[in-house]
């Protein structure tokens, strides 16, 4: 199957000033690019990436992960990227570790920098890029968010990541678009080989306020990332005074806006937002636009073409509009199994499906309504109760920065629910018990409250219960008791 370097080698021969990569201090055109991309695959070559190799890429500049990407790319070898030097799962295996500092891991790894990529020049070699011979093999290796637990490998086949790359509704809508995501979220790279395929520039800021300012150079007209990303931009714009006058939509995955968020994004960024729910393992499998009047609380919209979505009860029965049930999730663009984890993929795939974990059912309309996660659920005294809705209230309130609700055993042994919250200095803690309970009712509300500075939250923005639990414990028996 076609090497998506072709992309770079035909754009740089038909479009060569065009730009390719773009941000607050980088223009580099596709000509340029294919030189860096075809001298750095080079240098990789001597270190033995090939046909089977695996390369994992430990950089913070995005511009900088896609050139390393793409000469891997160029020489028939699966690629993966990780944050900022975090740890990689064992599953992994990589054959060489790229970093833009010294890290300490079990494969080889090659320590770059800007000087390493110029000298890399002088090594360029015209031997052009090898062919993906097995279409079906992995081909783009990503990591979960860790939500279930800790991060799994996801092996993504050439064929499936060209497809959505291609899809018109999977691809960003407009060109001139911006996505906010790391290249080690599964779909991270998808946008970044639509606009190659398309010849238009990857255009990228780490800072919020460049963000901004990138996207009005620019003329951006479309922004993707997750709720924190994009709150980030919309208070960097708030802060400067300075709008995205060329801004036509944004789209955000993960976890979804609060109201209090979704009104600061429209009112600052964009009327126009839409949210997808999906995941790692499946890409998008619904989608809405938040202005839609049918999308009430819990709603993540209609299916997407090619995705399916059942509810179904404990023992496998699917169950009919109104009711309650777990999820099941099959896309065109799913994957089958964990990376050598056949443990974890027992649990999570099954006769074709991805069992996510989530609460759901149809409404009236045919929208898919989420109730919580079943993993999350906080059995207190028999009444099952979602800890997210206790977020949204509490989100909800002036003077709440951030929080995150969490089950818990007390000291005297009895199931307990706790808040942790990052507030201004003027918050009434007590005060804002009182209003969760009052909204909620006596059962749903937390027993303690605790003041923090940070809620532990994944590369998609959603609150990591189980260390909210290990960090708060022991501190939760000296806590604002309700």
């Amino acid at each position: 199957m076609i090497n998506p370097v072709q992309y770079l080698y035909f754009h740089a021969g038909a479009h060569s000033t065009d730009t390719a990569l773009q941000g607050p201090s980088t223009h580099v055109d596709f000509a340029h690019l294919l030189r860096l991309v075809r001298a750095a695959a080079t240098r990789l070559r001597l270190r033995g990436v090939g046909p089977g190799a695996t390369v994992l890429t430990m950089l913070g500049d995005k511009h900088a992960d896609f050139i390393l990407t793409l000469a891997a790319m160029h020489e028939g070898a699966a690629t993966a990227s990780c944050v900022q030097h975090s740890e990689y799962p064992l599953e992994l295996e990589p054959t060489l570790v790229v970093a833009d500092r010294a890290v300490r891991c079990a494969a080889p790894c090659l320590t770059i920098d800007t000087a390493w990529l110029n000298d890399a020049l002088h090594a360029d070699d015209p031997t052009p890029p090898r062919a993906f011979d097995d279409a079906s093999a992995p081909f783009r290796l990503a990591f979960t968010s860790g939500t279930t637990g800790g991060s799994k490998v996801l092996a993504h086949t050439l064929r499936v990541m060209r497809s959505a790359a291609l899809d018109p509704l999977l691809a960003p809508p407009a060109p001139r678009s911006i996505n906010m995501m790391s290249f080690a979220s599964p779909w991270g790279l998808r946008d970044a080989l639509t606009a190659l395929m398309r010849g238009e520039p990857l255009l990228h800021a780490a800072d919020p306020a460049d963000v901004a300012a990138l996207a009005r150079s620019a003329d951006v007209r479309f922004i993707s990332g997750s709720t924190f990303q994009l709150v980030a931009l919309a208070q960097a714009v708030q802060r400067t005074a300075q709008r995205v006058p060329s801004l036509r939509g944004i789209r955000i995955s993960g976890s979804l806006p609060n109201a209090q968020q979704l009104t600061l994004l429209r009112s600052t960024l964009c009327p126009s937002v839409e949210c997808r729910y999906g995941m790692s393992e499946t890409g998008p499998a619904s989608a809405y636009l938040t202005h839609d009047p049918a999308a009430g609380e819990g709603c993540v919209g209609r299916l997407l073409p090619g995705a399916k979505v059942e509810i179904i009860d404990d023992s496998g029965r699917v169950l009919p509009r109104g009711q309650e049930g777990r999820v099941r999730v099959r896309t065109a663009y799913m994957t089958d199994a964990y990376l050598r984890n056949p443990e974890a993929s027992l649990h999570a795939f099954a006769d074709g499906w991805f069992y996510p974990g989530d609460l759901g059912a149809f409404d009236d309309h045919g929208m898919l309504m989420l109730r919580g996660r079943v993993s999350e659920v906080i059995d207190r005294g028999g009444l099952r109760i979602d800890p997210s809705r206790i977020d949204a209230v509490a989100l909800a309130c002036p003077g709440v920065l951030d929080a995150g609700s969490f089950g818990f055993v007390s000291s005297d042994g009895h199931d307990s629910l706790g808040i942790a919250v990052v507030g201004n200095a003027g918050l009434d803690a007590n005060a804002l018990l009182r209003h969760i309970g009052a909204t909620l009712g006596a059962a749903l509300a937390p027993s303690h409250l605790i003041l923090v500075t940070s809620i532990p939250r994944n590369d998609m923005g959603k609150a990591q219960r189980a260390e909210l639990r290990r960090l708060y414990a022991a501190a939760l028996r000296d806590a604002i008791i309700a």
